[in-house]
């Protein structure tokens, strides 16, 4: 018997999706050769582009630990997230450390971290601004 609950999320996912989700570009890349060498395209795994709701964080950190308040050690710090549809992906893909992800609508380029594909129907990847 199907979960009327999985059904629901979806038709919900969907929706939001509708109205926030954008373009992106996925980029596999394989592991570097070496400590100072690039990373490289994977040539097992295709780029593709996918549509997935992106989330930068903003706001500030203060380097003297919280609430400190050292005024003259706040820096910028803010945590990306890309949510993506299980339905969108292709089959079998999975996210690899060091993989970059192209905000297409913003021009915003980010290396993976992390990917969990454990949420319900949803594959979340934790971005950082790629340099």
């Amino acid at each position: 018997m199907a979960d009327p609950w999985a059904s629901r999320l979806s038709r919900l996912d969907e929706a939001i999706d509708k109205h926030f989700a954008e373009r992106l570009r996925v980029l596999p890349r394989a592991p570097a050769a070496g400590e100072y060498s690039a990373d490289q395209v994977d040539p097992d795994r295709a780029e593709f582009e996918v549509q997935g709701r992106l989330h930068i964080g903003r706001g500030q950190a203060d380097l003297g630990g919280d609430g400190t308040r050292m005024w003259s050690t706040k820096i910028l710090v803010g945590e990306a997230m890309a949510e993506i549809s299980d339905a969108r992906m292709p089959a079998g893909f999975e996210f690899r450390k060091g993989d970059r992800i192209e905000a297409l609508d913003r021009g915003i380029n980010f290396v993976v971290e992390t990917a969990d594909p454990h949420e319900q129907g949803l594959v979340v990847v934790k971005l950082s601004r790629a340099s």
